[in-house]
């Protein structure tokens, strides 16, 4: 007889280990043959999507980019009859499917909702309000595992129950759900998709939308232009993939915010999270303390005031980091005649496109650049003032793709030894 099969989700860091110890590998299976005790031994994983981003968010504590699974659990399997979530632990363990992304781990928590919502006679004559004017409807449903639909245009809906499902297709509408477990969906113009729980999902697929989830570990997803994404917990990911002016916005810790469009703002303001902005006339702003900001066109902005990495691909764009701590940052510049400042210590500068400049106000942090880039930087207070000193990378007397060394006088010292901590 086959032994029993469990679809489930873990996370990993960007080294395919499981919380430093373990060395997992894509593609392979593991057994063991340790009693299996759920948050004592075993192999671990979630059997709802969402739950993996508890204990594996976006980001790490150490700052890595998580890689999510699909797995599958198998052999003796051991649950916590106390914990409100699906982990389990399992003696064997497959790497199924890899790596997933955003999107697929939110449908993967649709479907896993969808397949709950299971109906008897007696639970479809829960408790119901619909009214209907003029094309104009409301439907309120307050039942577990309960589903409210409605494909009329100028509509509402609202589920306020544990893994529930609410569904809206017509314009202007609004779907709103406040359960675990949930998903509060939207597919036309003018819509709004509102999650206030735990280990839900809100998607508006249709333009000047907006998706809101304000729990953690959630997924608000918004694909149309002219929307916004908006998640306000912690270990959450909002994303906008429509087109012009879209808004990605989460203010809480180890989180994504995603915009990737045109004029598009990806804000997230917390530890070790990333924003990522994928076109032009765009600002991607960080203010936590790790994590990764990045824009892809021209004249985009990435800031932030936390230890992030800092990386803009297009041309005549900003980079600016401007936190002071021990840690330091990275700022990577990949296009022309961008700007890249830094106001902290123990951070680093790249410059690969001549033309660039690169401003460092603090000592004891270290710059490389093409031959073409310039440095500028500041000594400390000479008589109450600082000194500004400018270095052009000529290939003779500051060579290029070299790493140097600014020393509190301001001074680029060659330092071809240095092994900066980030991986490019």
């Amino acid at each position: 007889m086959k032994e029993k099969e469990i679809i489930t989700y873990k996370g990993f860091g960007s080294d395919m280990k499981c919380f430093g110890e373990f060395q997992y590998e894509e593609g392979k299976e593991y057994e063991t043959d340790e009693v299996v005790k759920c948050c004592i031994s075993g192999f671990h994983s979630c059997i709802y999507p969402l739950d993996v981003l508890e204990y594996y968010p976006p980001y790490t504590y150490t700052y890595q980019r998580t890689k999510y699974f699909q797995t599958i659990a198998s052999g003796e399997i051991d649950s916590n009859p106390n914990s409100s979530d699906t982990k389990i632990a399992s003696s064997k363990i497959k790497l199924d499917k890899y790596p997933l992304s955003f999107a697929e781990l939110a449908q993967a928590a649709v479907d896993y909702i969808h397949s709950k919502i299971k109906y008897t006679n007696s639970e479809r004559s829960i408790y119901k309000y619909k009214k209907s004017v003029s094309g104009k409807s409301i439907k309120i449903n307050t039942k577990d595992r309960s589903e409210a639909c409605n494909r009329a245009r100028a509509s509402i809906l609202a589920n306020i129950s544990n893994k529930s499902t609410v569904d809206v297709e017509g314009m202007n509408s609004i779907a709103a759900s406040t359960g675990d477990c949930s998903i509060s969906t939207t597919h036309d113009m003018g819509s709004v998709a509102v999650n206030t729980s735990p280990r839900s999902v809100s998607i508006s697929n249709e333009y000047d939308s907006a998706a809101v989830n304000t729990n953690r570990y959630s997924i608000s997803s918004s694909k149309s232009p002219n929307s916004a994404a908006i998640n306000t917990r912690s270990a959450s990911v909002s994303i906008t993939n429509g087109n012009r002016g879209s808004v990605a916005v989460c203010t809480n810790y180890c989180s994504v915010s995603e915009s990737n469009d045109t004029s598009g703002v990806a804000v997230c303001t917390n530890n070790y999270s990333a924003s990522l902005v994928n076109d032009f006339n765009s600002v991607a702003v960080n203010t936590g303390t790790g994590g990764e900001i990045e824009t892809t066109r021209e004249c985009s902005i990435a800031a932030s005031t936390g230890n992030n990495k800092l990386i803009t691909n297009g041309d005549k764009s900003i980079a600016a980091n401007t936190t002071n701590t021990a840690i330091g940052s990275t700022i990577i510049c990949n296009g022309n005649l961008n700007v890249a400042v830094s106001t902290n210590e123990n951070s680093e500068i790249i410059l690969k496109k001549s033309g660039s400049i690169g401003v460092c106000t603090a000592g004891n942090s270290w710059v490389m650049g093409v031959k073409g880039c310039y440095f500028l930087t500041q000594s400390n207070k000479i008589n109450g003032n600082h000194e500004a000193k400018l270095f052009l990378v000529d290939g003779r007397n500051i060579k290029e793709n070299i790493w140097y060394h600014i020393t509190e006088d301001g001074f680029l010292e060659e330092d071809p030894e240095y092994e900066p901590d980030h991986k490019e």
